[in-house]
């Protein structure tokens, strides 16, 4: 089965999920327009942008896009917009494994990210606010919220429990001529 790719494609989920990932094969098959929100919403020594609310909104104002990111204040601006939004909800072991996994990657390459920030071994791992801890903890408030935003508009979601149902349904996509 074949389906046409809508003009804003909204992907959620938890941190690790596989949200980039899919967005920036989304948008280089559509040609659409791909927002990364993390890009937009951390600045240089992992401050938040002033401007991360003004540019989702410019965002959401366009015709075509591709989105991906679970900030609160993101998707109250996006989501009404959003054509299709595409829910990564795996489960919270898979999720801790990805960012342990990525995270000592960067760490082991130096690799820079957006704004010159860099994920540290701590940061990561090892402090009361690591990324590993954030997310085993607020694995099931986000899920929780992202249920209610669904069930608000449920045939506009697609929701993935596996990385295989995400890659099956990104092989049966149309892309335009």
């Amino acid at each position: 089965m074949t389906a046409p790719l809508p003009g804003r494609v909204l992907i959620v989920g938890g941190s690790d999920a596989g949200k980039s990932t899919l967005a920036a094969r989304l948008a280089a098959v559509s040609d659409a327009p791909l927002a990364e929100l993390d890009a937009w919403f951390w600045g240089p020594g992992w401050t938040r942008r002033e401007t991360f609310a003004a540019e989702v909104a410019a965002l959401a104002e366009q015709p075509r896009w591709v989105a991906e990111g679970s900030y609160s204040s993101a998707l109250r601006t996006l989501m009404p917009r959003a054509e299709l939004v595409v829910w990564l909800d795996y489960p919270r072991p898979l999720q801790a494994w990805r960012i342990a996994r990525r995270s000592l990657l960067r760490i082991w390459r130096r690799q820079t990210l957006a704004h010159g920030n860099r994920e540290t071994l701590r940061g990561t791992l090892f402090s009361r606010d690591s990324l590993l801890l954030w997310m085993w903890r607020g694995h099931g408030k986000r899920r929780d919220e992202l249920s209610v935003l669904r069930a608000a508009r449920p045939e506009s979601w697609l929701v993935f429990r596996v990385p295989t149902q995400a890659a099956s349904w990104l092989s049966g996509l149309r892309w335009p001529a």
